[in-house]
């Protein structure tokens, strides 16, 4: 900084002289400004970076957690110009802080002054705004929020790449987007009724749970109930569920079949020591015969439950993964009571129970 002070007032010094002044060095009200665009050709957002007059950006490096393979990203221009730009696809909807290191200098310059920056990337800003669907989303949440409109538009503004002007006057709000990664359709909609209802129109459950979830921590709520209706995943969860019903029948009736097959052998191997100790070795040799296709089969039934087990536990975890996606379709005791009561209801084998807790949060 001092080196800086003092160059700039050398170059002070020589234009008060008539002299010519360094070139590497860029006008005091240099700035360095960043915005976002949507690119659905490329699905990705643009990351825009400009300076706000002559002063050309050599190169720019980009640091953030969860957003590159390796956390940063650097960009570098052969020949430098006032704008440049660098392509993010994050591969879940998460919110950032991005750090960036600026390279700005004078367009006939050969050094570069470094600007460092903040810029927080919104949670959801792979998401575009629309004004139609050419077809809604058949699935949706709704749940009941006593807040203001001004509100949530301030949490749209925060959490989306949006500039959400909301009529103060107005009691409702309709939004809704395109997701440039997808194509999934989003669509919120507040309405008056009851204090304050909001519908969250999408067609997968765990970007329901993301939207909900952002929006509480935003407005700090703390405690949500909420009804959800998601007709396709229900049927693909119906599936999973048979399946690890038809998984558990094949496991016990494999362990039966081993558990025999077990018997046999411990009966085959003392049957072939007694035939050895009374010298009968024909008997002894047919028995071990047998011992050895029962033990073929038996390694044959292990490796048919090995792979029973493997496939159990492959939709058992899908079976868990849509618990915790209803969970986070609430908030507080409501989210604790969805996975305490689905996973009583898994154990007891109430399966009708089961998608009740889902739709409603509760059993009852």
């Amino acid at each position: 900084l001092t080196y800086e002070l003092q160059s700039f007032q050398v170059n002070a010094k020589r234009a008060n002289g008539g002299k010519n002044v360094d070139s590497s060095l860029i006008p005091l009200d240099t700035q360095v400004k960043c915005h976002l665009k949507p690119n659905p050709q490329d699905q990705c957002v643009d990351f825009i970076i400009k300076t706000t007059n002559e002063s050309v950006i050599k190169s720019a490096i980009l640091t953030a957690e969860h957003l590159f393979e390796g956390e940063s990203s650097i960009s570098y221009e052969y020949e430098a110009t006032p704008e440049i730009l660098l392509q993010l696809k994050p591969e879940k909807d998460i919110g950032t802080e991005m750090q960036l290191q600026v390279l700005v200098g004078h367009p006939m310059g050969v050094q570069y002054h470094v600007f460092e920056l903040h810029y927080k990337l919104p949670k959801f800003s792979m998401y575009e705004p629309v004004q139609t669907f050419e077809k809604e989303p058949e699935s949706s949440v709704v749940f009941l929020v006593s807040e203001r409109t001004l509100r949530i538009a301030d949490w749209l503004n925060s959490s989306f790449n949006v500039v959400y002007e909301h009529d103060k006057n107005s009691s409702e709000l309709n939004v809704r987007f395109i997701s440039i990664r997808n194509q999934e359709p989003l669509h919120i909609l507040v309405t008056p009724e009851n204090g304050g209802t909001i519908t969250v129109r999408v067609d997968h459950m765990e970007t329901a749970g993301e939207v909900i979830q952002d929006m509480c921590e935003y407005m700090q709520v703390t405690e949500l109930e909420s009804t959800a209706d998601f007709p396709k995943e229900f049927k693909e969860f119906e599936k999973v569920l048979s399946n690890v019903d038809d998984r558990n029948k094949i496991r016990l009736q494999l362990t039966a079949e081993m558990a025999d097959s077990s018997q046999t052998v411990k009966a085959l191997v003392i049957k072939a020591e007694d035939s050895r100790i009374l010298s009968n070795m024909s008997l002894m040799k047919s028995t071990y015969a047998n011992l050895y296709d029962v033990n073929r089969e038996l390694i044959g039934e292990y490796l048919k439950r090995s792979v029973n087990h493997t496939n159990l536990l492959k939709s058992l975890k899908k079976v868990n993964q849509m618990i915790q996606r209803a969970a986070r379709l609430r908030v507080g005791t409501a989210k604790t009571r969805v996975i305490t009561e689905c996973r009583n209801a898994i154990k007891t084998n109430k399966i009708d129970k089961l998608f009740q807790i889902v739709k409603t949060g509760s059993m009852r």
